[in-house]
């Protein structure tokens, strides 16, 4: 039970610099685009809020299907367990809370999933008012145990699985990797604590996350009692005919199928079918109303994939960096600001990205554009701007900043990858678009480009050679630079070391690029 990353692979191919004139034609025609889009700036934040309000509405739509006052919810949690099933778990909750729900049934068939997923899933079950009942169809692997005894009722079909809910890791290539004690020792203390809250027998939680615990049965006049291998030996010397059966022996770890589940009381039933469930709740079954995942929902699961958020943010960057080698605003600008915008979105709905997050990424912005379009050079606020923006990133992308299990470095590689996959990206379309348009404003801001020819009245400083071997006098003294008199022109000279009184005569022995060297007139010089 370990969260998942993607490796990301991407391939780029640039066809060439356009010529001169061709991106001169290039960027006439992109500039001549912005009149026929004159409120084209307007259009990123009305698309962030229509796609806000809709998802907003698809939960309370979705949440109005099924919350009708009496009814039976039925929340399905089917295949892989993420963030993005841990978010509609929580807005049906939610939605049942509001409409006066009589009751819910988690109805699971997973092989488990993401361990914060699966924590969030079950706070929200606990924390509901409304009466929660677990129906196993098929299995409850993993991440699945643990939201399954977060139900005071739990009954599995005929068949169906329970357990095996170790903590694994999942490597960048999607290998395997094995977690510490401290992983197993967290997720063994969970299983234990939502066992005790919901009246279920806390060692057999143990034994599906922790292979060294073993667990016996104890049956008094059939009824089992779950204890640990030390109460079986004391209970088995105290009496002989005590009937006892290893539940999970040391080393292995504890899956359990709906007739063992039963007989050792961990499910209260194997009903037939969902409706035979209910039906025993004392509920009636034409009731039930089973809960979707709205569209809104899917498109937030879709905005957060690794490989979706790393293109967001590329085609963002290289968006508005286009945008800053024009004049005023254009499709350019919007586009790469509707891309953040839905990187962002999709993160905040998702949990993962905060309101400080997406501040801290325009701030960022804003620092890195007054730097270059208003503060000649790069300095504080270039860099603060930068810190800015990739702090932002990255608080959007990790959902625990300061990794202290095996699964939070596992989302931090994840991170990782689909950062330096932004990073390359950018470089290599920022580095294209900078050769495409070379008369861009950004780049005539950032490189001096301005000549200082013949042409245009400019002339190279006279030489200083031809006053070798003329005569004049110090002005100064000379200790051992200091002014002089010569050829009729006040000039920077030095000795050779020696020192010259003031209003002595010179001569000019030696001139070195902009260095005149002078010896008092008469005086032997090397």
């Amino acid at each position: 039970m370990g969260g998942g990353t993607s490796g990301l692979m991407a391939r780029f191919s640039w066809c060439g610099s356009r010529s001169s004139s061709e991106s001169g034609i290039f960027l006439r025609c992109a500039r001549n685009s912005r009149k026929a889009f004159p409120s084209v700036s307007g259009i990123p934040l009305v698309v962030f809020l229509v796609i806000v309000l809709l998802a907003g509405r698809g939960f309370e739509s979705s949440g109005e299907a099924v919350a009708v006052s009496g009814a039976v919810l039925v929340i399905p949690v089917h295949d892989v367990i993420d963030l993005g099933v841990a978010f509609f778990v929580k807005r049906s909750v939610e939605g049942a809370e509001r409409s006066g729900v009589q009751h819910i049934v988690v109805e699971l068939d997973t092989l488990g999933g993401r361990v914060d997923a699966a924590l969030d899933i079950r706070d929200a079950l606990e924390g509901c008012e409304v009466p929660i009942s677990a129906y196993v169809n098929k299995r409850a692997i993993s991440a699945g145990a643990l939201i399954c005894i977060t139900a005071k009722d739990i009954a599995m079909v005929s068949g169906s699985t329970i357990g095996a809910a170790t903590p694994i890791g999942i490597g960048p290539m999607g290998d395997k990797q094995q977690t510490g004690e401290k992983e197993v020792s967290y997720l063994r203390g969970e299983f234990r604590a939502t066992a005790e809250r919901n009246g279920h027998s806390p060692l057999l939680a143990e034994a599906m996350v922790d292979p060294d615990t073993e667990v016996w049965a104890v049956f008094e006049n059939g009824v089992p009692r779950i204890v640990s291998s030390s109460e079986a030996e004391e209970l088995k010397s105290q009496s002989e005919k005590l009937e006892t059966e290893v539940v999970s022996p040391r080393g292995k770890l504890l899956t359990l199928t709906a007739a063992e589940a039963l007989k050792f009381g961990l499910a209260g039933s194997t009903p037939a079918t969902l409706e035979d469930f209910v039906r025993s709740l004392g509920l009636d079954p034409s009731s039930m109303i089973v809960a979707k995942v709205s569209w809104s929902e899917n498109v937030v699961r879709f905005l957060t994939h690794p490989i979706v958020s790393g293109l967001l943010l590329t085609f963002g960057v290289l968006g508005i960096f286009f945008e800053l080698q024009m004049p005023g605003w254009g499709i350019s600008g919007t586009l790469g600001t509707l891309f953040l915008l839905l990187f962002f979105g999709g993160h905040y709905l998702a949990g993962l990205a905060t309101f400080l997050d997406v501040l801290l990424f325009v701030v960022g912005l804003g620092l890195l554009a007054l730097e270059l379009l208003v503060i000649p050079g790069f300095g504080i606020a270039g860099i603060s701007g930068m810190v800015c923006i990739l702090a932002g990133i990255y608080l959007a992308l990790v959902k625990r900043p300061v990794p202290e299990f095996s699964w939070d470095y596992q989302m931090l590689s994840s991170a990782l990858i689909t950062f330096i996959f932004v990073v390359i990206a950018a470089t290599i379309g920022i580095v294209a678009i900078w050769k495409t348009f070379p008369d861009s404003r950004v780049r005539k801001f950032m490189v001096l480009s301005a000549r200082e020819d013949a042409e245009a009245g400019y002339t190279a400083g006279e030489s200083l050679e031809a006053l070798e071997g003329q005569v004049g006098r110090s002005l100064t003294h000379l200790r051992p630079s200091g002014k002089a008199l010569i050829g009729g022109e006040r000039v920077e000279v030095q000795t050779q070391g020696e020192f010259i009184e003031k209003d002595r005569p010179l001569r000019v022995v030696r001139v070195l690029g902009n260095k005149v060297f002078v010896a008092e007139e008469g005086a032997e010089t090397t």
